[in-house]
């Protein structure tokens, strides 16, 4: 029996170059309830760490407002990737659609 290959995975210690060429692709999370699609909208550094660590940044992602998808660990899924265990929280309703963000640290 032929298996389908798995995307690559982006693991939780990907850099924000890693979402460069993504801006704008969607997201699908992987629910019980069933998969929600969202957009990567943007992607922002924060202040750098000490010892050489990598930046600390995060992933915002624009939705449909409903369902709303709560505060919690999900797996997301694009074209020819796959991010597990991402935490992702949902920020508030901005121009008709639901606003989320993914820290990174």
């Amino acid at each position: 029996m032929l298996q389908t290959p798995r995307p690559p995975r982006i693991s939780v210690r990907s850099t924000l170059a890693d979402f460069a060429p993504r801006i704008n692709e969607i997201f699908t999370l992987l629910r019980a309830g069933g998969d929600l699609e969202l957009e990567l909208a943007r992607r922002a550094t924060w202040a750098h760490r000490d010892r050489g660590a990598r930046r600390a940044f995060s992933l915002a992602f624009l939705g449909p407002l409903a369902p709303v998808q709560p505060q919690q660990m999900v797996d997301a899924g694009a074209s020819r990737l796959t991010l597990e265990g991402i935490f992702i929280v949902p920020l508030g309703p901005a121009g008709g659609r639901m606003r989320y963000e993914a820290v990174f640290t």
